[in-house]
């Protein structure tokens, strides 16, 4: 796979990206690539705030009111894509919340337009 990338990292046409700095820097070292041929393009979601915020702490507080009785959380991040397989998490999902009931479930993503 090494050299495959490395032989269309050559080729004028072809852009290489990733889901974060830290991957394309990866990517650029295993493949010996100058600094920023790998583009991070980044998620649907905006990062999150490290320190947090009074929107962020609202917004959980309203999650845990609807499931007071859930003690752990299971987040799925993924865009809303046929190829993602939203509906192979979701029934994933119930099979496991039937076994679980103190988690609680969430899905966090996006439409591809």
């Amino acid at each position: 796979m090494k050299a495959m990338y490395q032989a269309l990292a050559a080729l004028p046409h072809v852009r290489f990206s990733a889901n974060s700095q830290s991957t394309a820097t990866e990517y650029e070292k295993w493949l010996g690539l100058e600094a920023g041929h790998v583009k991070a393009i980044w998620n649907a979601t905006r990062s999150p705030d490290r320190v947090g915020s009074a929107q962020v702490a609202e917004t959980w507080a309203q999650i845990q009111s609807v499931s007071p009785n859930c003690t752990k959380t299971v987040l799925g991040i993924f865009r809303y894509d046929q190829n993602k397989r939203p509906g192979t998490w979701i029934d994933r999902a119930k099979r496991y919340i039937e076994r679980h009931s103190d988690t609680r479930l969430m899905i966090c993503g996006g439409l591809r337009i």
